[in-house]
């Protein structure tokens, strides 16, 4: 089962929102990773099994630099609502779990 950490660019509110497709979905916040830096929170997801989810470009570099785990999935959708990312995450959750399963390291979503 895949686990998700979403980063601290995007709310904590989606956790309940996405739970019950996500299953095993966490915000950096929960995770005392609040206000760390990107190297403490990859290293968090790289040791602990979980899928980044950003709107953060750091990551993208630090995935091409360090390769996977983990992997990162890098939100292009601007400054938008709970609402609108939570929409795109879950129209996009078949791309998603195919993602997880393939050996790419990087996945952005429009």
């Amino acid at each position: 089962m895949q686990k998700y950490l979403l980063d601290e660019n995007l709310s904590k509110r989606l956790v309940e929102k996405l739970t019950p497709v996500f299953s095993v979905i966490t915000h950096v916040s929960a995770e005392g990773l609040l206000n760390s830096f990107d190297n403490e929170i990859w290293n968090f997801a790289k040791n602990n099994n979980y899928t980044i989810i950003t709107k953060d470009y750091d990551f993208f570099d630090m995935s091409h630099l360090y390769g996977c785990p983990p992997k990162v999935i890098k939100l292009n959708c601007g400054n938008k609502s709970t609402d609108y990312i939570c929409s795109i995450l879950l129209d996009k959750f078949k791309f998603i779990k195919i993602f997880a399963g393939s050996s790419n390291c990087y996945m952005e979503i429009f």
